[in-house]
Protein backbone atom coordinates (compact mmCIF):
# COMPACT_ATOMS: atom_id res chain seq x y z
CA UNK A 1 0.00 0.00 0.00
CA UNK A 2 2.90 2.55 0.35
CA UNK A 3 2.99 5.80 -2.70
CA UNK A 4 -0.90 5.41 -1.91
CA UNK A 5 -3.39 7.64 -0.22
CA UNK A 6 -6.88 8.16 1.09
CA UNK A 7 -8.71 12.44 0.90
CA UNK A 8 -11.31 12.84 2.25
CA UNK A 9 -13.60 15.99 2.71
CA UNK A 10 -16.95 16.10 4.95
CA UNK A 11 -18.89 18.41 6.94
CA UNK A 12 -18.46 18.39 10.60
CA UNK A 13 -21.83 19.80 12.63
CA UNK A 14 -22.04 19.92 16.28
CA UNK A 15 -21.58 21.02 19.39
CA UNK A 16 -17.29 21.73 18.84
CA UNK A 17 -17.70 24.59 16.50
CA UNK A 18 -19.27 28.03 17.30
CA UNK A 19 -21.35 28.34 14.12
CA UNK A 20 -22.43 24.76 14.13
CA UNK A 21 -20.76 23.72 11.29
CA UNK A 22 -17.25 23.46 9.66
CA UNK A 23 -16.27 21.51 6.73
CA UNK A 24 -12.76 19.66 7.30
CA UNK A 25 -9.98 17.53 4.50
CA UNK A 26 -8.57 14.39 5.49
CA UNK A 27 -5.78 13.28 3.32
CA UNK A 28 -4.07 9.87 4.66
CA UNK A 29 -1.04 8.99 2.94
CA UNK A 30 1.06 5.85 3.22
CA UNK A 31 4.56 5.99 3.03
CA UNK A 32 7.96 3.14 2.69
CA UNK A 33 10.24 3.64 5.73
CA UNK A 34 12.44 0.77 5.24
CA UNK A 35 10.15 -2.41 5.56
CA UNK A 36 7.38 -0.64 7.34
CA UNK A 37 4.78 1.46 5.99
CA UNK A 38 4.15 4.69 7.54
CA UNK A 39 0.72 6.40 7.85
CA UNK A 40 0.82 10.03 7.61
CA UNK A 41 -2.78 12.04 8.56
CA UNK A 42 -3.33 15.85 7.58
CA UNK A 43 -6.49 16.83 9.06
CA UNK A 44 -7.07 20.53 7.55
CA UNK A 45 -9.95 22.94 7.97
CA UNK A 46 -10.28 22.05 11.70
CA UNK A 47 -11.00 25.91 12.94
CA UNK A 48 -12.10 25.36 16.21
CA UNK A 49 -9.51 24.22 18.85
CA UNK A 50 -11.77 22.49 21.13
CA UNK A 51 -12.66 20.36 17.88
CA UNK A 52 -9.09 19.98 17.17
CA UNK A 53 -7.90 19.11 20.61
CA UNK A 54 -10.94 16.52 20.70
CA UNK A 55 -9.71 14.81 17.30
CA UNK A 56 -5.96 15.15 18.30
CA UNK A 57 -6.37 13.13 21.94
CA UNK A 58 -9.20 10.82 20.67
CA UNK A 59 -10.50 10.15 18.16
CA UNK A 60 -7.30 9.41 15.88
CA UNK A 61 -5.20 8.49 18.73
CA UNK A 62 -7.60 5.92 19.15
CA UNK A 63 -7.61 4.77 15.30
CA UNK A 64 -4.17 4.68 14.57
CA UNK A 65 -4.31 2.44 18.11
CA UNK A 66 -6.98 0.20 16.36
CA UNK A 67 -5.33 0.23 12.94
CA UNK A 68 -1.87 -0.79 14.33
CA UNK A 69 -3.45 -3.65 16.53
CA UNK A 70 -5.31 -4.56 13.20
CA UNK A 71 -2.18 -4.63 10.89
CA UNK A 72 -0.31 -6.38 13.95
CA UNK A 73 -2.77 -9.45 13.58
CA UNK A 74 -3.02 -9.81 10.28
CA UNK A 75 -1.28 -12.70 8.07
CA UNK A 76 1.56 -11.15 5.58
CA UNK A 77 -0.22 -10.65 2.17
CA UNK A 78 0.90 -12.49 -0.57
CA UNK A 79 3.09 -11.58 -3.94
CA UNK A 80 0.24 -10.13 -5.37
CA UNK A 81 -0.83 -7.61 -2.23
CA UNK A 82 -3.81 -9.69 -1.16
Amino acid sequence: MPGRRIVKTWVYEGPYVPNGKMEALLTVEFRENGPNTEVALRHKGLTSPRYREAIQQGAWAKAMDNLESLLSSAPPAGPGGS
